[in-house]
């Protein structure tokens, strides 16, 4: 939280900057439980075909965690643990960032969008 703050504070500081660029900074805290599991298999289905078997088998219904004897039902995120999950979240960040593009693309905004960490953006910035 702090790094984003920090590129924030600089940004904001940049008068130059804030003429010609925009920020938008996304809060993505625990995203990984919270990424819609339609949305991971359509984009998996779009970038990975090879992998859409797997993935569907493994989000494709309900999971069942269990908190000591009791079954709690998990219907979206990616699984803690799934090697393919940061794959899998990045995918949907794929599917984030396109459509940004598109919706400021359609208002008429000129855009260049660059993903990127907090801790490598502050360091630039800064």
């Amino acid at each position: 939280m702090v790094i984003a703050r920090r590129l924030t504070a600089a940004w904001l500081a940049d008068d130059e900057l804030k003429k010609t660029k925009a920020l938008l900074k996304v809060d993505i805290k625990n995203a990984f439980n919270s990424a819609d599991r339609s949305a991971i298999l359509r984009a998996v289905l779009e970038h990975f075909p090879t992998l859409a078997g797997y993935v569907q088998c493994a989000y494709g219904d309900l999971t069942s965690l269990y908190f000591g004897e009791t079954p709690i039902d998990s219907a979206c995120g990616v699984q803690q643990g799934d090697p393919l999950g940061p794959l899998l979240f990045s995918l949907v960040l794929i599917v984030l960032n396109d459509k940004v593009k598109e919706a400021l693309k359609r208002a008429g905004v000129a855009i260049q969008i660059t993903l990127t960490t907090a801790r490598s953006a502050a360091t630039s910035a800064l």
